[in-house]
């Protein structure tokens, strides 16, 4: 017999409530070589509900977005055996239509806006902690959902060519990269 999770809420600063609840069933792609590091990522996401794959090689994660695998969103190291993160990250954005949030983990000092001014999503500093994850994908979420209302109006139209984000459906025309 299956175990039933109990669903954990949390406040946030604002006084909202939210359930992690939101998390389960999604997809994460975990691009990491060190052991310690990806066992720990990928326990901090299976605790909220989703289910992970790892890839140790760049090429390895690039090759599943290129076979067709779909994911929520992916968690990037920062160094690779044969490449960068930042490399990782350029060469999806080429990829027609990749419109999939990419998060950088690392324990680099580097500040966070360093990050985000490359072109990620997020950052989250190894090793990662739930608390700080579930206030990332919470914040991504959000900014999601604000640049389909935006979109919406904005066009004042429903677009036949939508992007599924899984956690919400995008114009196509719109890139998460246009989010933050």
């Amino acid at each position: 017999m299956e175990e039933k999770r109990k669903s954990i809420y949390y406040n946030t600063p604002n006084g909202t409530i939210f359930s992690i609840d939101i998390f389960k069933g999604k997809k994460a792609l975990v691009g990491d070589y060190f052991t310690f590091s990806y066992a720990n990522t990928k326990m901090v996401l299976t605790s909220l509900g989703m289910s992970v794959t790892i890839e140790e090689t760049m090429n390895g994660v690039k090759d599943r977005i290129l076979k067709g695998e779909h994911y929520d969103v992916i968690f990037t190291n920062n160094i690779y055996r044969g490449g960068t993160g930042l490399q990782l990250l350029k060469e999806l954005k080429e990829i027609e239509n990749f419109n999939i949030p990419i998060i950088i983990h690392t324990i680099s000092e580097k500040p966070i806006q360093h990050f985000l001014n490359l072109g990620f999503d997020g950052y989250l500093k190894k090793p990662i902690q739930q608390e700080e994850t579930i206030q990332l994908l919470k914040n991504l979420l959000w900014k999601i959902k604000i640049i389909l209302q935006y979109t919406k109006i904005r066009q004042n139209t429903t677009n036949d060519e939508e992007v599924n984000f899984k956690w919400i459906t995008i114009p196509k025309r719109v890139y998460f990269q246009d989010l933050v």
